[in-house]
């Protein structure tokens, strides 16, 4: 499967599920609370990491309008509510188109995928009732 650079839509998504579930991340040296005020920056980030990866993937030959996908990114909130999976598989999409570069798990963008994947993954139906540990 070819790598493609995601919809702004796509993000918007990402980011209203962060902000509905006031979720945070781990930036390296601090934790960081999606809100309203970084919203757009939260997104930037996500994509920027999505177009670096694709222009390492292709040599940098990609079109301008692709080139330009996260500077032009301007957060819309998603009013439309996302499953947990269907969150869930968004961010195993965008981990998928951004992976390409060798230091893609060092990215702070991987780092919110992972923060969106453990907040959406505890909130799965069976979630609570199961097991924390397995002894049997």
């Amino acid at each position: 499967m070819s790598a493609f650079i995601v919809s702004h839509k796509h993000i918007d998504a990402l980011v209203s599920a962060m902000l509905d579930a006031r979720m945070s991340y781990w930036d390296g040296h601090n934790r960081v609370y999606v809100t309203r005020a970084n919203a757009e920056e939260t997104g930037r980030i996500l994509l920027s990491e999505n177009v670096r990866s694709v222009l390492y993937r292709y040599g940098g030959r990609i079109g301008d309008d692709e080139r330009q996908a996260a500077t032009s990114y301007r957060f819309a909130y998603a009013v439309r509510p996302r499953s947990p999976v269907q969150v869930i598989k968004a961010v195993h999409c965008l981990d998928y188109q951004s992976c390409e570069t060798e230091d893609w798990e060092n990215s702070i963008a991987w780092r919110i995928c992972q923060a969106i994947m453990a907040n959406v993954t505890s909130r799965l139906p069976g979630y609570e009732a199961a097991a924390w540990e397995i002894v049997d």
